[in-house]
């Protein structure tokens, strides 16, 4: 796709526009990282969870099984919304119009 709309002149590429800039890569980070933190801690709560219910035996263990699946249900639309979200913000704050990114943010 980059290659036909160079070709039509569409677009012009250089080897600049490949590194990323600071302020950029800081913005995105700075909702990025909080929304991996966030994941990362569910999942990991997750295992912590499963390995007490197995040392418990085989009805707690499935039992526990049963639970985190449902979790996982309820978890799909909120965990949509914030993979949603932040790559809004991360768009906003990329184009440089803060003020759609906080009111995005505000709005959720």
């Amino acid at each position: 796709m980059v290659v036909i709309l160079k070709r039509k002149g569409g677009i012009r590429l250089e080897k600049s526009d490949f590194r990323p800039k600071r302020m950029t890569m800081k913005n995105i980070l700075k909702v990025g990282v909080p929304v991996c933190l966030q994941d990362g801690f569910i999942q990991v709560s997750f295992v912590v969870i499963t390995i007490f219910a197995n040392q418990r035996g085989l009805t707690d263990a499935a039992a526990v099984g049963i639970v985190e699946k449902i979790i996982s249900i309820l978890f799909l639309v909120p965990s949509s919304m914030m993979s949603t979200i932040s790559a809004l913000v991360a768009q906003n704050i990329g184009v440089g119009k803060h003020d759609r990114a906080k009111l995005t943010l505000n709005m959720c």
